[in-house]
């Protein structure tokens, strides 16, 4: 696919999401307003809305090079929280912009699962006021993680399998 296409491609993308990256710019001020927030739950430097459609022109190139499972998994409405890594996101396609993290299932059958760590947006904007903790988030995904793969090893002792 040349780079021409890919921007128009993503011309047309900017113009379908228009609204909600602009709902992400604002999200985001916000965000950058708590940085020990974003970094309790994983996100090493949270991007700013000043490079937002840079780096969603980033998103928007790689996946379009996934193939396979990847391509039926990841989307390019996802907006990457985390600079520097595609490890936090925000979901632009559900009007309550859920914050989820992903992980890989190493065990048959593959797949990647998303890992809801906020279902709305509003969860973590009101998160410091809320006096929520963040802090387990991460163990949170872990138990998540730990419980797909105890049930998949549950299954794979019973007849049949």
């Amino acid at each position: 696919m040349k780079y021409s296409s890919i921007n128009i491609d993503f011309e047309q993308y900017c113009l379908q999401w228009e609204n909600q990256l602009n709902d992400m710019s604002h999200i985001l001020n916000h965000l950058n307003t708590y940085p020990e927030l974003l970094k309790s739950i994983g996100v090493k430097q949270l991007i700013t809305s000043d490079r937002l459609i840079q780096n969603q022109l980033d998103w928007f190139q790689v996946t379009k090079k996934y193939y396979g499972m990847e391509k039926s998994f990841f989307k390019s409405h996802w907006v990457s929280l985390d600079l520097f890594n595609y490890e936090f996101f925000i979901d632009m396609s559900d009007p309550k912009y859920p914050v989820f993290n992903f992980t890989f299932i190493f065990s048959e059958p593959y797949e990647y699962v998303k890992l809801i760590c906020f279902e709305s947006i509003n969860e973590l904007l009101l998160a410091v006021d809320n006096k929520t903790d963040t802090d387990s988030i991460g163990n949170q995904i872990r138990d998540t993680v730990m419980s797909i793969y105890n049930q998949r090893c549950e299954d794979s002792e019973r007849p049949g399998f």
